[in-house]
Formats: C-alpha cells, sequence, structure tokens
C-alpha cells in the first residue's frame, strides 16, 4: 500500500498547551464499494490515528481546531481531477464526501481537507459520472480555512522546485551581507577612535 504523499499538519493551537500527540497515518484496504453507489473509492484507505509520547494509540483525541490532511490522488483518477474528493469512511460503512481541494505538491497532486477527530479513517473518491457535485450540506465546512492556510491558491501556477532553494540561497546571502556591513562599520569606527 502506498503511504507516499499524505500528510497531516498541525498548527499552533491545534492541540492544549503541554499536549504531547503524535499522528501515525497507517494504510488499509477499501474491499467494499460506497453503498449508496455514487462514488467510486480508491482500494487504499488512510487510517489516521493518534499515539501518545509513548508511541502508544489514543482511544479517541480532538483537536481545538481541525487539521488538514492531504491524500495523495490514484493514477486511476487523474483524468477526473474535478471530481476527486477526500471521503471519510464511517463506522457504519457509509462514505462521506468532506472535501475537494486538488492540489500540486512536491509528491505529486493530492486532494485535502481537514481532520477534527482521531482516529479517522479516509479514502480517496471520484463521484461517479451520474452524481453531481455534493451540496454545501454534504461538504465540511471547517476545511477551506485551513487549508488556505496550507496550501494558498496560485492561480494554477505551479513554482519550479528550485524555487525554494533559490529563496534560501538569497537568505543566507542577505544575512552575509548585513553581518559584513556592521563589521565593516564596526572596523571603520574602532579606527576612527585610535586616531
Amino acid at each position: 500500500h502506498r503511504l507516499d504523499g499524505a500528510t497531516v499538519t498541525a498548527f499552533a493551537g491545534a492541540v492544549a498547551d503541554n499536549t504531547i500527540i503524535g499522528v501515525r497515518i497507517e494504510s488499509t484496504n477499501v474491499d467494499s464499494p460506497d453503498p449508496n453507489g455514487n462514488l467510486d473509492l480508491d482500494e487504499t484507505g488512510y487510517r489516521v490515528i493518534g499515539i501518545n509520547a509513548q508511541s502508544k494509540p489514543l482511544t479517541t483525541f480532538r483537536f481545538n481546531n481541525p487539521i488538514p490532511i492531504c491524500l495523495p490522488i490514484p493514477n486511476q483518477f487523474g483524468a477526473r481531477l474535478s471530481d476527486v474528493s477526500l471521503a471519510q469512511m464511517r463506522s457504519d460503512g457509509s462514505v462521506l464526501p468532506i472535501g475537494q481541494r486538488v492540489a500540486a505538491s512536491t509528491s505529486g497532486t493530492v486532494v485535502c481537507s481537514t481532520v477534527a477527530q482521531l482516529p479517522s479513517t479516509f479514502v480517496v473518491a471520484a463521484r461517479t459520472p451520474a452524481e453531481t457535485a455534493p451540496s454545501d450540506s454534504q461538504v465540511s465546512t471547517d476545511t477551506n480555512d485551513a487549508i488556505d492556510a496550507l496550501l494558498p491558491d496560485a492561480g494554477g501556477y505551479t513554482p519550479p522546485a528550485a524555487l525554494p532553494l533559490l529563496g534560501f540561497v538569497l537568505l543566507i546571502f542577505s544575512g552575509i551581507l548585513v553581518i559584513g556591513s556592521v563589521r565593516l562599520n564596526r572596523d571603520r569606527a574602532h579606527r576612527g577612535s585610535h586616531c
């Protein structure tokens, strides 16, 4: 099973102060189709589990604020990106589409939403051709704020992979110039006081 590209990101305030929690993502098989027949489901599901400081699974954990989760879009849905969504597998066997934010990442194309409580199981899904987009009441409203913070809209533009490296190099070069300027001014001041 693939886990490459699956990410969970927590921002400040997601957990209470002095709380230590880790998140583990495990792959799981999705053996049954969507009971309603509205979604084509990927065969790989992702179980997101909270763990304590000793790496033991927590029975349940609720975040103060929902945190973003992104899963890789499988090849079979690559031509259907406008139909792709992240869906939550419920304990009763039902599937709830919770988000449709598709983005490019360093590991490929992902679909993102948010998670508020662990453990939770997610699967990448695509609407069946006859299915229409889910109504606002079917899609989580917490999604966009957290995802927008993680994946800003670039208007369809994907920056080159070398862009972050260039920014880092420019940052270091700027630091060297500032340090050199401070030392030069200090040396001039020091020489001026001994004359």
